[in-house]
């Protein structure tokens, strides 16, 4: 799980298998927000379900999810100058 975690801290990561999914959420430490019903998409605030994930984000304080709705995908994107 560290080996994920360290690799998730340098490098870019376009895409995850769904297998991988609760791997990336354990090694960036939103597991246990998502199974206490407290993770929140980072734009809306909208509490996420597993199927509601879109992407999960670095930020300067660790890791954040957005959830499906193009609405917040798009408009963070556009902020951060990250692809569309």
């Amino acid at each position: 799980m560290s080996e994920l975690r360290r690799l998730l801290n340098r490098t870019e990561v376009k895409a995850v298998y769904p297998d991988d999914v609760e791997a990336v959420l354990e090694a960036t430490g939103l597991a246990a927000h998502l199974t206490a019903g407290k993770l929140r998409c980072r734009r809306c605030g909208r509490v996420l379900s597993r199927a509601d994930i879109a992407c999960v984000l670095r930020t300067r304080e660790g890791f954040a999810a957005l959830c499906s709705d193009i609405e917040c995908c798009t408009s963070t994107f556009q902020e951060t100058g990250e692809p569309q």
